[in-house]
């Protein structure tokens, strides 16, 4: 009877905010990459800008083509300024070495802050989604729950473990679903998409 007490379906949802960023954003070596590529860079000094602009701005590309909510255009513009850039280093350019330089670094600064902003929105989106979700109470989320599904969780919740895995990711998704569909959340997505 003591452990029914101490069991609550919150607990299956601690970690949607958690799961969707791991989901949304690209991998940590992919940005650990990134901040070293930028790093050597910057140590290496303008003269190396030019040559090293393609392969920042293409690790960028791979950075905004990972996150799922980004329309695909702007793969095409990263492609296009990688073109570009590769276009204006050549020797029949006619562009002095220093308006290469600037062109490399506008392209590297946009290329970055870009994908600074998206990781950052989707930060917060999924921090946003785990403050809904924590705010949840079991009645609420029984809810949200398929009939199905609220079966097995009323029987979890009085001790039965046969289904716990498969609840747990349920009730996440449930949670995560509910939580993307609130009136702000939906205000936030739509922001994001067409900023994209």
């Amino acid at each position: 009877m003591q452990q029914r007490d101490t069991r609550h379906l919150q607990a299956m949802v601690n970690g949607v905010g958690a799961r969707l960023r791991q989901r949304l954003l690209a991998p940590a070596p992919f940005y650990l990459l990134l901040s070293a590529l930028v790093l050597t860079t910057v140590w290496a000094g303008r003269l190396y800008w030019p040559p090293l602009a393609p392969l920042v701005l293409l690790l960028c590309a791979v950075l905004v083509g990972w996150m799922r909510s980004v329309r695909r255009r702007w793969l095409g513009v990263y492609l296009l300024a990688l073109l570009l850039l590769l276009l204006l280093q050549s020797g029949w350019a006619g562009l002095e070495p220093a308006g290469v330089q600037r062109a490399a670094l506008v392209a590297m600064a946009l290329g970055l802050a870009q994908v600074l902003i998206r990781t950052a929105r989707l930060v917060q989106l999924s921090r946003a989604v785990q403050l809904q979700a924590d705010g949840l109470e079991d009645a609420e989320i029984l809810a949200l729950l398929s009939p199905d599904a609220a079966v097995a969780a009323r029987q979890w919740l009085a001790g039965e473990d046969r289904h716990a895995a498969e609840l747990s990711e349920v009730v996440s998704l449930s949670v995560l679903h509910a939580s993307l569909q609130r009136p702000g959340m939906l205000r936030r997505r739509r922001r994001d998409v067409l900023l994209g």
